[in-house]
This record gives C-alpha cells, structure tokens and sequence, in this order.
C-alpha cells in the first residue's frame, strides 16, 4: 500500500545541540521516506536554526514571536503540514536506524483512525517506559500528587504504567507520550490538535483520552522504531514544577471534575509545603 508523505513536526526551544543531533539521524536514517521536516520555534533566545536550513535543504522552519507552549507549537506546525501522516517528534530523540519505513508501512494498512507511539529507550540503550493504561482517580493521587510519598511501597501504585513492563510487540495501550506519536493529519485535526489550556505536559495524555472517547480510535505502541530519547531537553528546569502542576490540575480537573480537585488541590498544597519544610531540617 502506497504510504503517502510524512510530515514531520519538530519544536525548537533554547535546543541547538539536541536539534542538531535530531535532524542529523533524520538525514540519515529516513532517506527513502517522502518526507517534509517542520521545525517550530518557540520564540528562543538562540537564534541558530539558519544554520540549518543551509545544511538541511527540504527543512521548512515557523518562527514564533511569542513561547504558548509545545501543544500550541505542534499545532501551528500541523496547520502548514502538507503530509496525509504527521510524526510529532520532540527534538530530543535520535533514530537509530531505518525502520521507520516499515512502521509507516503497517500503519497505513490499518483503515481505523490510529494513534502510535513508538518505542523509546535512554540515551544508555535501557528501555523507556512511554505508555499507560488510563489514569484513574487512584492513580492520579497515588503517582501525581504529593499524596504520592505515603503510597510508595504499596503493589497497586503506578499500576497504569503497567508496572514498567516493556512490550515486544504492538499492543493496544491507553495513553502513548507525546515523544514521538504517528497519526494521520486528518484525525488530528478532526480533534482540534492538543488543547491549547496545557502549556507543556499532559496535553498528550489529554489527546489520547479524545482520540477514543470522541472518534473512536486505537491508541497503539509500536516497537518497530526505536528513538533516543534524552528527556526534558526542551524543558527549562526552573518552570518544570510550575508548568507540571499546572497542567496535572487541569488534566485533573477536567477528568474526574471540579468537586474531586477542589478536595484534593489545598491537602497537596500542604503537604507538599510539609515535605520541603521536612527536607530542609533533614538536611540542616
């Protein structure tokens, strides 16, 4: 079956060396992929990607005058997208060879709307876990909020990660991070793209929630291809809490409703505050 073309959506931000290594695997590993690459800057301070565009020919780059987010970032790559397939890759990943051929091959077999995620490992080749069940109200507590530190030995907390069990073959998940996700154009946009209210994570999470509830999808990990995946490349670590929060709340919020997080939202708050406090004495 005839592939199509692939459009592959790429954010920048502050990310030269990362992107760098990026696009190289890219040059190397997808020559045979009737491909376009679409970098989306998210307004950063480090103006290098016409270097780029020199080395890269077929590299089609969007400058945005403002950072509203990677979801937001990802969308406006989609909308100048020109492929039917999208590959929405973090600039954070290497291919390692080329199988990416094979896997596009397989998914275009399949007529149902589909959403893969493929397989990620650390930069020391050890598997990354990088998709789940369905995060429940109890899952949501025990691995996401502070109530966290009082369930740590118990056997049902990170259940949904499926107990980090890697996957030899494709498998029917719930939820695939947004690291590296194929889906056809068509069906990303029927949902409007990742909601514009998460300014950095969840919002893959939330995608993956809308693509079965509302068009009837198949969420799917595929290890065909494998990527390098060296995490939080593009995340600045003084914002990662304030950004994390944030969305986890809205994700919350929107999942099990207003009544369950305005429970829950002031006894995190607290005890996180707790935690640090006891920290900082541990530690004097």
């Amino acid at each position: 079956m005839e592939v199509g073309r692939l459009s592959i959506v790429i954010v920048n931000y502050n990310n030269p060396d990362l992107l760098d290594a990026c696009l190289r695997t890219i040059d190397q590993f997808l020559v045979h992929v009737n491909k376009e690459v679409i970098v989306v800057d998210n307004n950063s301070q480090l103006h290098n990607l016409p270097v780029y565009l020199e080395r890269y020919t077929y590299l089609k780059v969007i400058y945005l005058h403002e950072n509203m987010g990677f979801g937001y970032a990802n969308n406006v790559g989609v909308k100048n997208a020109t492929g039917e397939i999208l590959l929405l890759l973090n600039s954070d990943t290497e291919f390692v060879d080329d199988s990416l051929k094979k896997t596009l091959e397989s998914f275009v077999e399949i007529d149902r709307p589909q959403l893969w995620g493929l397989r990620l490992v650390w930069p020391d080749g050890k598997f990354q876990q990088s998709y789940s069940r369905k995060i429940s109200p109890l899952d949501f507590l025990t691995t996401y909020t502070s109530f966290r530190s009082f369930f740590k030995k118990m056997v049902f907390v990170k259940s949904h990660k499926y107990q980090k069990k890697e996957f030899f073959k494709r498998a029917m998940v719930d939820v695939v991070y947004g690291t590296a996700v194929l889906i056809r154009k068509s069906d990303y946009e029927s949902l409007g793209g990742f909601a514009k209210k998460y300014f950095l994570y969840f919002e893959d999470v939330d995608l993956c929630d809308r693509f079965i509830e509302v068009i009837g999808g198949q969420v799917i990990f595929d290890p065909t291809t494998t990527l390098i995946h060296r995490v939080k490349g593009s995340a600045a670590r003084s914002t990662f809490n304030l950004n994390f929060t944030k969305s986890l709340y809205l994700y919350g919020s929107g999942r099990f409703g207003y009544l369950f997080m305005a429970l829950i939202f002031p006894i995190d708050i607290a005890l996180a505050w707790a935690i640090g406090m006891a920290k900082k004495i541990t530690r004097v």
